[in-house]
């Protein structure tokens, strides 16, 4: 099986292509000891074809890797796909009947799944389980992504649960669906459930280009808000206007571009801001926030250790909010959102699989405007 992976950690020199090693021991989930190459796929679970992948920031960290990442290697990166069902379990036959999947049917899986339970004794399990019970999956330290602890999308086909499974109709099965996957869910996390945005607010997008942020203009607008984008040039500026934002700054011109925003909203600020950055950004957005505005950040492309002036935030009352992925709930809100609303990622360049390494070159420089895709056609 053809696959984009690496046996060392380091930068993009060290992704291979080519066939994935059949001795290899893990499957899906480190936890399942399943072998990749189980055909029929374990009950339970389906083998996907894929079609069309993406690469997220998350695919150059776990390449880099990152201490207590304990990777068993070689691994697959990826965490978003479209494709057809290519491979079913008879004994699930079924099942899969009743929830309307049978063998080439399209599909998209949830980058989030959850382990197996056999695999997190190290875990308190009742809390887990009540995590999960709420309906809160993303909470829980059974929950795992797809191209992070577990082999990726990078590859001809992946076996992933049942429950991972997603049907969509054959028009779906597109680069820009397989773009807004794993973005979509972060971004309709972050801006509904955790931001909790109001339709009429400012919402600062801080690094406009990035595959998140790019898609959350398109979601913002969608929700009602009007939409500053911070971003490097003038062509990302073009770029995020036509996504729909209201107001661009080009950062790397205006060196204060949190007075910028202080004048495009009469002197308010803006009740939401959207910081990806981190280590360079953090104070000016705490600086450009309105009063009793939400810091909302998903990462920290620029570096994590933060040195903030902590009188802007209880002078301005102000929240700052984590939030990372989002629950099967979620998953399925924004699912639908991208394919009947058709609010999906831009896409910056579609490589067939074996120019990999090129995505993740691209990525690293940060030289995209949306999101790059890899194709197995």
């Amino acid at each position: 099986m053809k696959a984009l992976y690496f046996s060392s950690h380091g930068g993009p020199e060290q992704l291979i292509f080519g066939d994935y090693p059949n001795n290899a021991l893990l499957g899906t989930n480190a936890l399942l000891g399943t072998s990749l190459f189980s055909n029929p796929p374990p009950k339970g679970y389906v083998t996907v074809k894929i079609k069309y992948s993406s690469i997220n920031h998350l695919d150059l960290w776990v390449l880099k890797g990152w201490k207590g990442l304990n990777l068993k290697l070689p691994h697959i990166g990826g965490a978003d796909c479209v494709g057809n069902i290519a491979e079913i379990n008879p004994e699930d036959t079924t099942l899969l009947k009743n929830l309307n999947f049978e063998l080439n049917t399209a599909v998209t899986c949830n980058p989030g799944f959850l382990s197996e339970s056999e695999g997190t004794q190290k875990y308190n399990t009742n809390k887990e389980e009540n995590f999960i019970s709420l309906g809160r999956e993303e909470l829980s330290k059974r929950y795992q992504i797809l191209g992070e602890s577990a082999l990726g999308t990078f590859a001809e086909k992946i076996i992933v649960p049942i429950s991972s499974i997603r049907k969509v109709e054959d028009k779906h099965l597109t680069p820009e669906v397989a773009a807004s996957l794993l973005v979509g869910l972060t971004s309709y996390r972050m801006l509904v459930e955790r931001a909790k945005l109001v339709a009429g607010e400012t919402v600062l997008i801080v690094g406009a280009g990035g595959g998140v942020n790019s898609f959350t203009i398109k979601l913002a607008k969608f929700l009602g808000a009007n939409v500053i984008a911070l971003t490097s040039s003038e062509e990302k500026e073009k770029q995020a206007i036509l996504l729909g934002a209201d107001y661009t700054i080009d950062y790397t011109k205006d060196l204060k571009w949190s007075d910028t925003v202080k004048q495009i909203t009469n002197g308010f600020g803006s009740e939401i801001v959207i910081d990806n950055v981190g280590e360079k950004t953090i104070n000016q957005s705490l600086r450009a926030a309105s009063i009793e505005g939400r810091i909302i950040t998903v990462g920290n492309t620029s570096g994590h250790k933060l040195e903030i002036d902590n009188r802007i935030i209880f002078t301005k009352q102000l929240s700052l909010i984590g939030s990372t992925m989002g629950s099967f709930k979620t998953f399925d809100k924004i699912l639908e959102l991208i394919t009947k609303e058709n609010i999906t990622s831009l896409v910056h360049e579609v490589l067939p699989l074996e120019q990999g390494r090129k995505g993740y070159e691209i990525l690293e420089k940060g030289s995209q405007f949306g999101k790059v895709v890899f194709s197995n056609i």
